[in-house]
């Protein structure tokens, strides 16, 4: 709390500090001062701050989105100081291993280039990794980037499977989308069930690609 008795014609000062730690972009936080004068008991005193970090990632995440199973993709993530002193970078030396191959390359004094590419994924699923990368400032030693994608086949079925009440006396429709997410046409040759009773039957939705 902050008490403090002004005189007429006195001007006093209030200072605010705001811990930037669990902050980072554009914040904007009120503060409320609080009097026993009738006609202005409370004013309210607006801040706004850009908060940036000692060093930062642009774009902050690198996220391949959706990859097709063989498909190389590529990603640049520039690595920027925000102050003057020169930046030293280094990836951590477990970094050597995981999903996606490293490059680390200096653009200046203050930046350098990160180029991550994931090499022909064979397994469809996702992908998550922290990247850890080291630098020579004291206040922001250490770095992590979150490197994601989501591998999926070149033609897949959604639902891969489809749950279906046994005591349905009127019988089942169900529904499934076969994708093709490559670049060539695929001509699917057949469907059939390993049941007498399931009834398979094709429909074209949209020609080409999904």
């Amino acid at each position: 709390s902050y008490s403090h008795k002004l005189e007429p014609g006195e001007t006093t000062k209030v200072t605010f500090t705001i811990n930037t730690s669990r902050y980072h972009g554009r914040i904007t936080k009120t503060v409320r001062v609080a009097t026993n004068d009738p006609q202005h008991p409370q004013t309210l005193i607006t801040m706004k701050a850009v908060v940036k970090h000692y060093v930062e990632f642009k774009p902050a995440m690198a996220n391949f989105g959706r990859v097709i199973e063989g498909k190389s993709k590529k990603l640049e993530i520039h690595v920027k100081s925000n102050i003057e002193k020169r930046l030293k970078l280094s990836l951590s030396k477990e970094q050597k291993q995981g999903s996606f191959k490293k490059n680390l390359k200096r653009l200046s004094s203050s930046e350098y280039l990160l180029t991550l590419t994931l090499d022909a994924p064979s397994k469809a699923g996702a992908l998550n990794e922290q990247i850890k990368l080291t630098t020579n400032f004291e206040k922001q030693k250490d770095l992590e980037l979150r490197a994601m994608a989501w591998v999926v086949n070149r033609v897949s079925a959604q639902p891969s499977q489809l749950m279906v009440n046994k005591n349905l006396a009127t019988g089942f429709h169900g529904y499934i989308r076969i994708n093709n997410m490559g670049e060539k046409p695929v001509k699917v040759l057949e469907a059939k069930a390993d049941a007498p009773d399931i009834k398979v039957t094709l429909h074209t939705v949209k020609e080409g690609k999904f």
